[in-house]
């Protein structure tokens, strides 16, 4: 018997539940006390698994930058926020177009598995000229988060507890801004981004396994409020870049054809993880790494692009049915599974890059469209030629 929205008791991250499509999907079948006793263990470790990610993309970074590796067929996660994927060689332009020449963005994780919400981690990179030149992560217990506001007096980690997510943006920023420009003066000129968001949130795009269905995720992330009546964002920016502001302003499709677009020239990847996250998971969350990744890439399946632009939801006007209202359907579902590929398991979950975009016809997708294994410096290319073709952020349909 799965479980049903009202097992779910009433909190403050009740609502937002629903449209996290991988949270929603491994509640109904583990149930409330399994994902909140998980998910508050994950969030004590959730500083390694960060550090690992970030660590690697730096370290890929420089690879790039020194030109020893080829970045057109390998991609890596994003360094901010670090949860999508990107293609290598597209990282620093990508970063620039967003963000700027030079400038510092904090992704701010608020842990709602608290008893009360509170800041759980910080990921920092400085960026020059798109190319991380500096970074650092704060977790727990970390004296950082022990900072008080000058002029409120609250502590960096209680920030989430005394208001929304742009509150906690914006005084974040302020304090952290005072620290970068005590231990880095020569960037004190530089802009500061913050990019609150809730640990559920950041979970449910930990556990993506699409390009495409991230971006589909963070559009619903940013419009929570604005499209589907929550109370808060599940993600923000402060101040929010003004190009992606802009995009989250353009229907679902169009926002995700134009960020794929921007960090992968439209390809197709298939997110993965670094083998020490696997062998976390697996080793600890079993039964999670079930309904979320095994059977997934089993039987279940992974939507491909088309089936993810075709997404709607069709019940926005439902009154009663809260579940109803932000169900979403397809009248293009198709899912890749590990049979058409023709590959094992273990390569699967390091994440597949593909030759293959909306464009392409779907009974076309075999081992012969995989671009590359695995993630950054890790990655096994299998592909010695590719086309990419770099399109104008505005210029697809």
């Amino acid at each position: 018997m799965p479980f049903t929205y009202g097992d779910i008791p009433d909190s403050e991250v009740k609502s937002y539940i629903p449209i996290m499509t991988n949270i929603w999907k491994i509640f109904k079948e583990l149930g409330w006390k399994y994902l909140f006793d998980t998910f508050k263990e994950i969030s004590l470790n959730v500083y390694k698994l960060a550090f690992e990610r970030l660590k690697s993309t730096v370290d890929t970074a420089k690879l790039i930058m020194a030109e020893k590796m080829d970045g057109t067929k390998v991609v890596n996660y994003s360094l901010s926020p670090p949860f999508y994927t990107i293609r290598n060689d597209m990282q620093s332009g990508s970063m620039k177009l967003v963000y700027g020449e030079s400038v510092d963005s904090t992704f701010i994780v608020c842990n709602n598995f608290t008893e009360k919400p509170e800041i759980g981690l910080l990921m920092n990179c400085h960026l020059e000229d798109g190319w991380p030149v500096d970074w650092w992560t704060v977790a727990g217990d970390d004296e950082l988060l022990d900072r008080r506001h000058l002029k409120l007096g609250i502590k960096l980690r209680d920030l989430p507890a005394k208001g929304n997510m742009s509150f906690v943006g914006w005084k974040a920023r302020q304090i952290l801004q005072d620290i970068r420009n005590e231990r880095s003066p020569h960037w004190a000129d530089s802009p500061y981004f913050t990019g609150p968001n809730r640990m559920a949130g950041a979970l449910n795009c930990l556990l993506e396994t699409s390009n495409y269905e991230l971006f589909f995720h963070l559009y619903n992330a940013y419009n929570s409020k604005r499209l589907y009546g929550m109370k808060d964002l599940i993600f923000d920016y402060t101040p929010f870049p003004s190009l992606l502001k802009t995009a989250t302003f353009m229907d679902q499709p169009n926002f995700v054809l134009r960020t794929v677009g921007l960090t992968t020239g439209l390809f197709w990847s298939v997110q993965g993880f670094h083998e020490s996250n696997i062998n976390y998971f697996t080793e600890n969350f079993a039964e999670l790494w079930e309904v979320a990744m095994k059977r997934r890439w089993e039987k279940d399946g992974i939507p491909i692009p088309q089936t993810t632009l075709d997404w709607r939801y069709p019940y926005m006007k439902e009154k009663q049915d809260f579940v109803k209202k932000l169900t979403r359907v397809s009248k293009k579902d198709a899912y890749l599974t590990i049979d058409q590929l023709g590959i094992d398991l273990e390569d699967a979950y390091k994440g597949v890059f593909l030759d293959y975009t909306y464009e392409d016809p779907p009974e076309t997708l075999s081992h012969d469209r995989i671009i590359s294994f695995g993630m950054g410096k890790e990655a096994k290319i299998l592909k010695t030629e590719i086309e990419t073709v770099n399109r104008d952020f505005l210029s697809l349909p």
